[in-house]
């Protein structure tokens, strides 16, 4: 993991951890989730006051999309250690979960 560049850097790398999000709460403007892209999307252009016109792409290969053929299967020793290099990425990760449900 630390040798696939855009894997080896973890939210400790930019965050020391949920008390300097905390901290910094103030200054968070969306916690976006992938699974709400389309729309979180939108209400991001609405706060940036960017044009209507500006779009994601929905093209699959400029979406970096993976076919829906590939097997995206994992063994139960990947889960696991998926689970484990990103431990405390998934701590933090809920944490936004959270901070993103109390402002809605």
């Amino acid at each position: 993991m630390r040798n696939i560049a855009h894997l080896k850097y973890t939210y400790k790398d930019w965050f020391s951890g949920t008390d300097e999000l905390a901290a910094r709460v103030d200054s968070i403007l969306l916690v976006g989730l992938q699974e709400q892209l389309d729309t979180d999307f939108e209400y991001l252009k609405k706060l940036l006051n960017l044009p209507e016109t500006l779009l994601l792409p929905t093209d699959d290969v400029l979406s970096h999309r993976t076919p829906p053929q590939f097997d995206r299967s994992l063994s139960p020793l990947s889960v696991h250690n998926l689970l484990q290099w990103y431990s405390e990425d998934i701590h933090f990760y809920d944490y936004c979960v959270q901070l993103r449900a109390t402002a809605a």
